[in-house]
């Protein structure tokens, strides 16, 4: 416990940068989803499954969203499975099983791509820090942040032309640099080969 404190405490400001990468990734992705005709392709999700997503208060909403969902999820996800597949596989391998699962797990094609991507990119950063706190930052964060976006009538401005693209645009290069950073500056284990399925012993 007390070296997972250490742990902890050595790699803060690194726990507060999942916040912003967090945003700028849901933005980026959101916008991104906007703009493609997944909800098309999906009708129900527009109709029955986003009201259902938004139908508890502010207050309840960041909690279950950006609190208990990110929480469960990242202990499954990304702390039990990918990082028990790592045990017989690559991380890469690892990251692409689990979030195949992850995206399936939310039931439907629209969030199922969104998770799908996403649970990527929270494999990264676990991957890369050795911290499941970190995932747990940048997933609730993006989850409170677009949750609370849709109780600000201002951000609803975002949604238009040329704003969504903007917005889109700006957030995508502000995660990808925050990842290339975090590829490059912080002290991770390098790609590990594939190992077989069934090792031997």
């Amino acid at each position: 416990m007390k070296n997972l404190i250490e742990k902890i405490c050595s790699q803060s400001r690194l726990l507060i940068l999942m916040i912003p990468l967090g945003i700028a990734a849901a933005v980026a992705l959101n916008q991104l989803a906007a703009l493609l005709p997944l909800e098309r392709w999906m009708p129900e999700y527009a109709e029955n499954i986003r009201p259902s997503m938004f139908r508890y208060s502010l207050i309840q909403g960041l909690l279950l969203y950006g609190v208990v969902t990110p929480v469960l999820e990242e202990v499954l996800f990304r702390w039990v499975l990918f990082g028990r597949l790592k045990v017989y596989v690559s991380a890469v391998a690892a990251a692409v099983v689990s979030s195949i699962i992850f995206g399936m797990y939310h039931g439907n094609v629209v969030q199922g791509v969104y998770a799908f991507i996403f649970g990527l990119l929270f494999c990264f950063v676990y991957w890369r820090t050795d911290l499941v706190l970190s995932s747990v930052i940048m997933h609730g964060a993006a989850n409170a942040f677009i949750y609370s976006s849709a109780f600000i009538p201002a951000m609803g401005h975002l949604n238009e032309e040329p704003w969504r693209v903007i917005s889109m645009s700006a957030c995508f290069l502000l995660s990808g640099y925050m990842l290339y950073w975090l590829a490059k500056k912080v002290k991770g284990k390098s790609i590990e080969p594939v190992r077989p399925l069934f090792p031997r012993h």
